[in-house]
């Protein structure tokens, strides 16, 4: 069995998207610090001799690039388009909680820079927390998705 995108997730401000796959779930970055003031520097250039809606469009193409590359890349070639890219094997992850506008991932090891070490209250276990803000879901849609791969792991609010 291959590796496939079932569904990802897309933060508000479009910089990371959040895939799930059969095995794994994958963190990708869709742009640079340095790639998005190149297409605001370029946008405003644009903007002040052809105008501004011409300038947005440079802006947003710029920022969209690499986001419309990865929503057509395999795992694998996502995970290798970034150093900051990350992956989560199911196998470690103790839970996902999905909210309206929220993901929360909590595993057991740390496989990212993102991911925070916390400690359980009552048993004084450390684990691991990836929290991010996302553009809406649709709980039918990820109860269908993302039920039969992550079984009881999966919590949506």
């Amino acid at each position: 069995m291959s590796d496939e995108i079932l569904n990802y997730y897309i933060t508000p401000d479009d910089k990371k998207l959040i895939f799930f796959t059969q095995k794994i779930v994958i963190v990708a970055k869709t742009g640079s610090l340095k790639r998005e003031w190149a297409g605001a520097l370029g946008g405003a250039v644009v903007s002040a001799f052809l105008g501004k809606s011409i300038g947005r469009s440079v802006e947003k193409s710029v920022a969209t690039g690499k986001k419309g590359k990865l929503l057509k890349a395999s795992p694998q070639e996502i995970l290798a388009a970034d150093g900051y890219n990350f992956y989560i094997p199911y196998s470690e992850i103790k839970r996902v909680e999905l909210r309206k506008n929220k993901i929360k991932i909590i595993a057991n090891q740390k496989f990212g820079k993102e991911m925070k070490k916390q400690k359980d209250k009552t048993t004084q276990k450390e684990f691991y927390v990836f929290e991010q803000s996302i553009k809406k879901i649709r709980k039918e849609e990820e109860e269908e998705v993302l039920r039969p791969i992550l079984s009881d792991k999966l919590e949506l609010k």
